[in-house]
């Protein structure tokens, strides 16, 4: 995840560098935009503010703010992948657990049997 930090407050702005320090990255660069304000982008913005609309609220703590930041870079790869490869991955995801839920079966049973020979 990498992202560039466009805010009108200087105190929000330094506090974001030093939380973010090794995600930041110029803004042709990165994933998305920090603002704490709705800003006209190319790129996703996330708004830090008091309103309803924010993404995150004024006050937040480190954690918070990484875990939010998480949650909407992962939100917005989803929406780039397509929902084929989502489909895709869910049904390999349920072969996986299947086949191990099948072989934990069969380990079971076999070790039932030898025990009654």
């Amino acid at each position: 995840m990498k992202v560039a930090v466009v805010c009108d407050s200087p105190l929000l702005k330094k506090c974001l560098e030093v939380f973010l320090k090794e995600k930041l990255s110029s803004y042709s660069a990165c994933d998305f935009v920090i603002s704490d304000k709705a800003i006209d982008s190319e790129k996703p913005v996330f708004v830090i503010s008091d309103s309803k609309s924010s993404n995150i609220k004024k006050p937040f703590s480190k954690a918070k703010l990484l875990k939010s930041l998480d949650e909407y870079f992962k939100k917005l790869n989803r929406q780039k992948t397509p929902p084929s490869q989502i489909a895709k991955n869910n049904i390999s995801e349920l072969e996986n657990k299947l086949t191990a839920i099948t072989e934990n079966f069969v380990t079971e049973l076999v070790k039932t049997i030898r025990e009654y020979r």
